[in-house]
């Protein structure tokens, strides 16, 4: 993820986060929110969908 691209006052929090699994969560849903906001209409359903699948553990 581009620093840039997203305020500084998220990157600190987020990068404070010790789990690497949540941490990579976050980065990747503000990357995604990023790469979708010059659309007029985004719909984000499956999408989201899917990355929660992709970090959810059944086994916890």
């Amino acid at each position: 993820m581009n620093k840039s691209d997203v305020n500084s006052l998220i990157l600190e929090h987020v990068d404070k986060i010790e789990d690497d699994k949540k941490r990579q969560f976050i980065n990747d849903i503000l990357t995604f929110e990023r790469s979708k906001m010059d659309r007029e209409r985004p719909h984000f359903k499956d999408e989201y969908d899917d990355l929660i699948e992709e970090y959810m553990d059944t086994d916890e």
